[in-house]
């Protein structure tokens, strides 16, 4: 079926940088060589810079504050602008005051849809990902998947 899918189509495109590679060299290899340019890679998903804006706000305002704008949501790469201020003791403690707000918004949530109640001086170690069958695929794959 996938096979029938390639050849009416269009495009096929990757979402990932990673996935289309597997897409062009693993999956569909013989596709590929015969469409080369059929395979394509638009990443339709959000990016670090959005993500930022829109899940984090607090660090946003950080952000536009010490680069005096928001031009970082463009470019990223000018967060290294902030690397002086690695040191500057106010940075710090808004960065960090930044960092206890969301926790606490955290526990808040995790109260309310757990019932669990847990300290925002917690320690979180929070790690969200979901394993495709290519994955596994890949070298050094056995790493993460058996």
């Amino acid at each position: 079926m996938a096979n029938l899918c390639n050849l009416t189509c269009h495009k096929i495109n990757g979402v990932s940088q990673i996935h289309t590679n597997l897409l062009k060299n693993l999956v569909f290899k013989d596709f590929n060589e015969y469409f080369p340019h059929k395979i394509i890679n638009i990443t339709n998903g959000v990016s670090p810079r959005r993500w930022i804006h829109c899940a984090n706000n607090g660090l946003a305002d950080i952000y536009n504050k010490y680069l005096d704008g928001s031009d970082w949501l463009a470019d990223l790469s000018l967060l290294r602008n902030l690397d002086p201020k690695i040191t500057d003791s106010k940075f710090q403690e808004e960065w960090s005051d930044i960092k206890f707000q969301n926790k606490v918004r955290l526990t808040k949530f995790i109260l309310k849809e757990t019932e669990i109640e847990v300290s925002p001086y917690s320690m979180f170690d929070v790690i969200i990902k979901r394993f495709h069958e290519y994955f596994c695929r890949q070298s050094n794959a056995d790493l993460y998947c058996s």
